[in-house]
């Protein structure tokens, strides 16, 4: 018997299937780019220069977001698979040795090995007055500016075989130009010449008229999408939010999908989350010009094209297993369950995946398990349809080897790569615990006032981190860890953990 819960998931960030992107990734860990809790860049910036973050800034799935922690890829994998690892092992924190498995996520297509379809596109073009606001302090490029270099971009990777139309929004919608050739350029820019960001206006009813100028044109040789760019000013708000979400899914079922361009803002992962549960949706935050340049020269084709649909990943724990906690599932999971559905409706492809998207769960051994025996930790069940149209499904068994130690001691790792994302899972769980410590005794207006109770939470946190410290040296020892830039490293991490006992001992 087991208990299930249906998630819906983002498959946002860490490098799979992200706001709608490729990896099944940014359905799990979040890609360092989405912020929140896939960002720990506000962390580390407050310990390097001397202080102790809020707690709740510090999370697992922020942290391994930074390094390289992708799986091998089976022998044999279908378009989408997934990789295992498992650990038995004494972590930090933990009363008792715990089971740890590791899930990536990945696929054997490329940008190189996958080619999209004729397009007939829709661009909806944000012209409110919020587009004024600048994209870059030191050039003072706006936000409108910052979207014709983008729209620049797009056109120069359709071609005679793609039909373009036109929406803007400022105070009403307005089609401007209605199926166009793609190789024609100069006829999207001619509509768009002069044109000034003013008023407010209403994107819901601007999506509505481009799905409706996209049907009018399509054909069987094609495939339909919207392309949304806007800073989202008139779209924040729960019924302005819901309103867009609904005319996404109501052409959805129509098979015509929206791309939504966040100009120089990340509009969250809960709005990224809505979009990638839309069949056809997938949500790019466009904060800079390297970024545009990326995302138009180098990911166009697969931003704009899915390469699977119906993704579903179900997980099964034996109830002989207690679950402890899980890291890079959406927030809305319960961790808690022997039986975890997530879906994604679409899959995207990224150009530049960073080590695959990952999950982790953590069990505890109960009374129950024999460790004379193999022991059974979970069932696999991936299935989706691919471009073809088919249904594909794959099974993986997970089990530990037989005469392990009750105790953790030696411990247990099927590869280095499971070894270290439980040495990084514990780093992050003792930072944050450690903060924790300093914060839970004298708040967070003053960390540092003098008093029994303030030096009393900084001992504390000053005993867990030095343990801490001796832990991470001998769970770090033979592992190697040289990864490209800009992933961080282990002993970057080491550092941090100095760096914050420094913080604290002041």
């Amino acid at each position: 018997m087991m208990r299930a819960i249906r998630i819906l998931l983002l498959l946002i960030a860490v490098p799979f299937l992200c706001s709608g992107c490729s990896d099944l990734g940014s359905i799990l860990n979040p890609p360092p780019s989405t912020g929140g809790a896939a960002d720990m860049a506000h962390a580390r910036d407050v310990i390097v220069n001397g202080g102790v973050p809020n707690p709740a800034s510090i999370t697992v799935e922020g942290l391994l977001a930074d390094h390289d922690i992708g799986l091998p890829a089976p022998v044999n994998p279908g378009d989408l698979f997934t990789n295992t690892a498992l650990a038995w092992n004494q972590d930090f924190d933990e009363l008792t040795p715990l089971i740890t498995i590791q899930i990536g996520f990945g696929t054997t297509l490329t940008a190189g090995n996958f080619h999209r379809k004729p397009l007939n596109l829709g661009l909806v073009l944000d012209f409110t007055a919020s587009m004024n606001a600048s994209i870059d302090e030191r050039t003072g490029t706006t936000r409108l500016q910052a979207m014709l270099i983008a729209i620049d971009h797009v056109l120069a990777q359709l071609n005679a075989n793609d039909l373009i139309g036109v929406v803007v929004f400022a105070d009403q919608p307005t089609t401007l130009l209605r199926g166009a050739s793609g190789d024609n350029p100069v006829e999207v820019k001619r509509v768009l010449d002069g044109l000034t960001a003013t008023g407010l206006g209403d994107p819901s009813a601007a999506l509505q008229q481009a799905f409706a100028l996209v049907h009018q044109y399509r054909d069987t040789t094609r495939a339909d999408r919207l392309l949304v760019f806007t800073d989202a000013a008139m779209i924040k708000g729960s019924a302005a939010e819901s309103n867009f979400i609904n005319v996404m899914q109501q052409f959805a079922g129509e098979d015509i999908g929206a791309t939504i361009f966040g100009m120089g803002v990340d509009l969250g992962g809960d709005f990224a989350f809505d979009v990638s549960q839309v069949s056809g949706g997938n949500f790019v935050a466009l904060t800079d010009y390297d970024r545009i340049v990326e995302v138009f020269d180098q990911d166009f084709d697969i931003l704009v094209a899915p390469a699977a649909s119906n993704v579903d990943l179900e997980v099964s724990v034996p109830f002989e297993l207690d679950m402890v906690d899980a890291f890079g599932l959406p927030s809305s999971a319960d961790p808690l369950t022997h039986l975890i559905e997530l879906r994604l409706p679409t899959f995207f492809l990224t150009a530049n995946p960073i080590g695959g998207a990952n999950m982790e769960i953590r069990v505890r051994a109960g009374s129950l398990v024999d460790f004379t025996k193999t022991i059974d930790v979970a069932q696999l069940v991936l299935t989706y349809d691919n471009d073809a149209g088919d249904r594909v499904t794959s099974t993986t068994h997970l089990s530990l080897p037989a005469n392990l130690s009750t105790t953790a001691s030696p411990p247990y790792f099927s590869s280095p790569v499971v070894h270290k994302t439980i040495l990084l899972i514990n780093t992050a769980l003792a930072l944050k615990h450690a903060c924790q410590d300093a914060f839970g005794i004298t708040g967070l207006s003053n960390l540092f006032n003098s008093g029994s109770q303030d030096t009393t939470g900084r001992q504390l946190a000053v005993t867990r981190l030095t343990e801490f410290l001796t832990y991470f040296d001998g769970l770090a020892a033979g592992l190697i860890d040289t990864p490209e830039p800009p992933l961080l490293t282990l002993a970057d991490e080491r550092a941090l953990v100095v760096k914050l006992l420094s913080n604290v001992q002041q």
